[in-house]
């Protein structure tokens, strides 16, 4: 998963998951952790992050994403 800019960012969790079905969220996830690592993204600054994903993941799953999901 290659993000080129920030408008693709908030759905490309979501949007690797529907494209590659086999895929395991976790594997996406490490993925995003290791990169946001290595771009200095500190303890702090998970609540964006974490804002930031859960947005893009109702982007592309709309109303499967429920309170019980998120």
């Amino acid at each position: 998963m290659t993000v080129s800019n920030a408008s693709e960012q908030s759905s490309a969790f979501a949007t690797t998951l529907v494209k590659n079905p086999g895929t395991l969220p976790e594997e996406v996830m490490s993925r995003i952790a290791h990169k946001h690592t290595s771009l200095g993204v500190v303890e702090e600054q998970y609540p964006i992050v974490y804002e930031h994903l859960f947005a893009g993941i109702v982007k592309v799953f709309g109303d499967a994403v429920t309170p019980e999901i998120a």
